[in-house]
């Protein structure tokens, strides 16, 4: 029998919500997919049956969401536990697709890297959202509103502060 692992809030603070949040800065703070680390927490999280998995599938999330993004996104660096505006609605999308939230998906699709891309990304959301299951970790269904809009089309280029990561 499958322990499912709990997450607890939709806000990040549990298990898959952390996990996501964590590969997210990493993978931004490192600046390639060939991080060692990355791959570590992958196989932390996914464990050796569906590791290339989840890496894989997040790697295709994340490039579609970084080369596409409308407008700046900010992250927190890789050891802070709480999650930005941002990040929150990432999760929210994660959320949505791995629920099958069809509307809530395309919304913040749309928000995070425009209308003509927004397919995109809900199908990589959503294959990464099946890796994340396949390696049980559940998020919580999505709530709330979609804050958060995006004006003007950026390259995206990490930009380090003190506080953190701007993807833009």
């Amino acid at each position: 029998m499958s322990r499912r692992r709990d997450t607890g809030e939709a806000d990040g603070t549990g298990l898959a919500g952390r996990f996501i949040l964590w590969a997210l800065r990493q993978r931004l703070f490192a600046g390639c997919s060939c991080d060692p680390l990355l791959g570590r927490g992958f196989y932390a999280a996914f464990g050796l049956s569906v590791v290339e998995a989840g890496l894989a599938t997040f790697e295709d999330f994340f490039a579609a969401l970084s080369r596409n993004i409308t407008g700046d996104l900010g992250f927190h660096c890789p050891c802070r536990s709480d999650a930005s505006a941002d990040e929150k609605l990432i999760l929210g999308f994660i959320a949505a697709c791995q629920h099958g939230h069809e509307l809530c998906e395309r919304r913040i699709a749309v928000r995070l890297v425009g209308p003509d891309r927004a397919g995109l990304l809900v199908t990589r959301g959503r294959a990464f959202a099946r890796a994340l299951t396949r390696g049980d970790l559940h998020l919580p269904p999505p709530g709330g509103t979609i804050t958060g809009g995006r004006a003007a089309r950026y390259r995206s280029v990490p930009h380090q502060t003190d506080a953190g990561v701007t993807l833009h």
